[in-house]
Order: structure tokens, then sequence, then C-alpha cells
């Protein structure tokens, strides 16, 4: 099963504290007729909330589009049979659970989630005394694909750490499920033929799908070469970042995957996938 979208969009994403991220990127694909554009953020840099603005509005503006999230949808459950509580079973109740504890916390900040359950994570200055490397099904499989290292969400030090923007990311799925019931999350809903559909998706694994593996890419020269395709001159006018690259590749690279059926259907039980979610583009 495939859909045949009319845009497929790519956003690059950030758990950092406060108001704006500069690390948050988006780039969107008409795919009917292959042009790139990158989506430039209301004010100088992009909020979460504006993110979810954005997405609000792609509701009513676009017929069907598939957005890509640089985030984790779930943390693994699959090892061990719990995420931290005992009492959550179900990825909605953990966004939900995330959103709760941390709901004082501006623009989808989940730090006050981790605060609580300090002793399950490995932070600057402290390592958790229940802390263990943990990685979903998923992210188990992009390593042995070749797709990346996958880092767990657990591991909360380092520029590769990838916990807080998930936290954070799952914060806004919260959201946007509970505003717009009709959103398709993938794999929990199915992709829809019109309308909303939300992918994970994970940058790193997008550059070597497009042939790139293992390089960090900051010129837009450097991107057309990659994407075999002249980027059109709203792009190569803005200051290129390693975050716009990432995102404007990964648009191009989530159009292609989208068109083949194998990457909607991968190797994975029923229950790991209800359970933890699933990257699109690993097998």
């Amino acid at each position: 099963m495939t859909i045949q979208f009319d845009h497929v969009c790519a956003i690059d994403w950030s758990g950092g504290k406060g108001k704006r991220h500069p690390g948050i990127a988006v780039a969107m694909m008409n795919c009917r007729t292959g042009e790139v554009e990158i989506i430039l953020p209301p004010e100088k840099t992009w909020s979460r909330q504006a993110i979810f603005k954005f997405l609000s509005n792609t509701l009513n503006k676009y017929n069907n589009i598939l957005i890509g999230f640089d985030f984790s949808f779930s943390l693994p459950f699959a090892d061990q049979c719990f995420y931290i509580s005992m009492d959550v079973e179900k990825p909605c109740a953990l966004w939900r659970e995330i959103d709760d504890i941390s709901i004082d916390a501006v623009d989808y900040y989940a730090g006050p989630f981790v605060e609580k359950h300090q002793d399950y994570f490995h932070r600057t200055k402290h390592k958790g005394k229940h802390y263990q490397r943990r990685l979903r099904v998923t992210e188990r499989a992009c390593v042995e694909q070749g797709l990346g290292r996958a880092e767990s969400a657990f591991h909360l030090i380092g520029p590769s750490q990838v916990g807080m923007a998930s936290l954070a990311g799952m914060r806004l799925l919260h959201h946007l499920k509970s505003q717009h019931a009709d959103a398709a999350i993938w794999p929990w809903d199915k992709p829809q033929d019109k309308g909303l559909t939300v992918v994970e998706i994970y940058t790193g694994a997008m550059l070597r799908h497009a042939g790139a593996a293992g390089t960090k890419v900051r010129d837009w020269p450097t991107v057309e070469e990659i994407i075999s395709q002249k980027l059109p001159k709203q792009i190569t006018d803005i200051p290129a970042t390693d975050h716009l690259c990432d995102a404007v590749i990964s648009a191009v690279m989530l159009h292609k995957l989208a068109a083949k059926k194998e990457y909607w259907s991968p190797d994975a039980s029923e229950e790991v996938l209800q359970s933890e979610g699933w990257t699109f583009g690993v097998l």
C-alpha cells in the first residue's frame, strides 16, 4: 500500500529549553512538480508551538501531506515490557503522562518529566541508578541495516543525544492527536489519502539512503549533488546550515521512500509497532 501524497515535508527538530530553537528547520517538496522549498518561521527562528500551528494549518491548506519528524515517537518497551511507569502501556498514554508532568514548561519542553524520573536517565553529572542504554527495536534495526548509530533516549549527554527532542516531540504528538483526531500518526494510524499523515524519520538515515553516509552537509552545492537536482533561488539565497540541509535532503528522500510499499510494512511484529512505533525508512 502506498499513498500518492501531494506534498512531503521534513522537520529537523529540537528538544532545547526556551521558546526559540535555531535547530528546527522545515523543508517542503511539491510531489507533483518536484520543487523543494524551505518553510521559514513566522519569526526569526521556529518555536515548537509555531510548528504545531504549522501542522494545524496544513490540514486546511493541503489535500494530503506527509510530514516526517526527526525524533523518536516512543520510548523502548519491548525489551522490558515497560517504558518507565508500569502503569503506562501505550504510547498515547506515555505522551499524555509526559505532557501532564511537564505542563508548566514552555514550548513543549519536557525537562520536568526527566526530573521526576531522573533515576532512569544519564545526564551531565548525574547517572540514574536505574539507567540503561535501552533501544527500541527500530533503533537496533537501524544500526543493523547500516543506517546510522541510534542513540538511547535515556542518554542525555552530548550532541548526539535525542532524548530531550523526543520527549518534547511526544508532547507535541499528544496535543496534535487531542486537537486533530483525524491526523494519522504512523504506524498506529494508517496513512491518509486525504489530510495529514505524520511519520518518524531519522535524518542520518535519510542521508544514508541518499548515498551520503557519515556526511555532515552544510552547503547548497553539496545538497544539489546529493539529491541530483537544482535548488531554487528561494533556498540558495538562505545561508546554509546543517539543519536546513538535513531538512531539504530528508524531504526529497522521504518522497522517494514513501512511494515504496516495503517501507510501510517493516519487518516488525504488530506488538512492537503498537508499543514502540517505527522509524520510517528502516525495514
